[in-house]
């Protein structure tokens, strides 16, 4: 699922994923809104197309503002080219999200 929403004020669309445990953030992305890895990560990740990775680090407290609610989440850092910002169930528990599908 997808929706508009600000990424340190960076306007931007954003998959919101029930199936991801974590909040990933492409490192262009990161790069391109002023964000830089704030911190070492030890988790693996599998990416869309099946495949292991490393995350490249971790940025603490990033905001992410859809439609004016503004939340901060730790996000791993990614070198993924299909998408920009993917928000997981760490956002979607925060936020008390409910998706009926």
């Amino acid at each position: 699922m997808y929706c508009n929403a600000k990424v340190n004020e960076q306007p931007t669309h954003i998959i919101l994923d029930s199936g991801s445990v974590r909040s990933i953030i492409t490192k262009d992305f990161a790069k391109q809104i002023g964000l830089e890895i704030s911190e070492p990560s030890r988790v693996n990740m599998i990416d869309i197309h099946g495949g292991r990775k490393r995350s490249l680090g971790k940025i603490k407290g990033v905001p992410i503002d859809i439609k004016g609610c503004v939340i901060e989440i730790d996000m791993d850092v990614t070198e993924a080219k299909e998408y920009s910002v993917l928000n997981g169930n760490d956002l979607l528990s925060k936020i008390k999200a409910v998706i009926n599908y």
